[in-house]
């Protein structure tokens, strides 16, 4: 059996409403499904720290660029956020692609991709 969705039950007592002849029910059913419609049209937008964090990759990436390979601890001391901050950016940017993550033994470096 497929979910239904709150779309269609919405619909379905609109339906009913519409034959039984609750006219105002009927309004404020139309009035959800227009907030259904509405909240599925709407463009999400990036965070204030998505934002940051764009801003500050571009940076990573022009250092990674300057002075090649580089541990966390570097870049983010290049970049000024705390080491945390550069890990995870760091880990963005090797999902993304742009940065290839080497261990070589206890030593983690982060450099372009090529």
């Amino acid at each position: 059996m497929a979910k239904v969705t709150k779309r269609e039950k919405f619909e379905n007592v609109l339906a009913v409403l519409e034959v039984v002849g609750a006219e105002a029910e009927a309004e404020f059913v139309k009035g959800e499904l227009a907030l259904l419609e509405k909240r599925a049209n709407a463009v999400k937008g990036k965070t204030k720290v998505q934002l940051e964090n764009e801003v500050l990759k571009a940076e990573v990436l022009e250092v990674l660029a300057e002075q090649g390979a580089l541990r966390a601890t570097a870049v983010g001391n290049a970049v000024e956020v705390k080491v945390q901050r550069a890990t995870a950016l760091l880990r963005q940017l090797v999902t993304e692609g742009a940065v290839v993550r080497e261990v070589e033994g206890k030593v983690v470096t982060f450099r372009l991709a090529e």
